[in-house]
């Protein structure tokens, strides 16, 4: 079987325009791969600028982070156990004019530099005392925080709150830290 020159031309003309047509779809899908890879390796690039831009503010921290722990144990008593956490409490009561009728340690909480002393307290007290206690409490040097507080009126004498408080102290664990 012979090929004439136009059925050559036009077999030519078709692989031509396949391989045209192929090309541009391949080349286009690999010229958007090429884009996607560009912009992701420049948004790594960033990130990896801003982690050594971390890394190198590492020795600044560590130093402010010395110097707050230097300033905390100088400032504050430390903590060792939940009995210490309840005389604090017994001395701030004592200064604010209210009398703490039950105390109840709740469970240690160990987190990885530090630990939770949780202390449930209740007492009777005017609005004044309260608020004596309250501030007493926040303004202390040591970390102390209350997590739950319920007030109710007392029903023979409204101007005397019914309260239930529970006190979290936050104290620094005694081993030392891995440099």
């Amino acid at each position: 079987m012979t090929v004439n020159s136009r059925e050559r031309t036009l077999v030519v003309l078709t692989v031509l325009v396949v391989a045209f047509i192929g090309t541009y779809v391949f080349g286009d899908w690999l010229f958007q791969s090429y884009q996607g890879a560009r912009r992701k390796t420049g948004m790594q690039g960033r990130e990896l600028e801003g982690m050594r831009a971390t890394i190198a503010r590492h020795p600044e921290w560590q130093q402010q982070y010395d110097q707050l722990s230097q300033r905390l144990g100088k400032s504050a008593e430390q903590f060792e156990q939940t009995s210490d956490v309840l005389k604090k409490i017994e001395e701030m009561s004592a200064q604010s004019g209210i009398i703490i009728s039950a105390r109840k340690p709740l469970p240690v909480n160990d987190r990885d530099l530090y630990r939770e002393l949780p202390v449930e307290c209740s007492f009777e007290a005017g609005l004044e005392p309260l608020v004596r206690f309250l501030i007493a409490l926040r303004s202390s040097a040591n970390l102390m925080s209350v997590q739950q507080l319920r007030i109710a009126p007392r029903l023979d004498k409204p101007a005397i709150l019914r309260c239930e408080i529970q006190i979290r102290a936050l104290t620094g664990k005694s081993e030392k830290r891995p440099s």
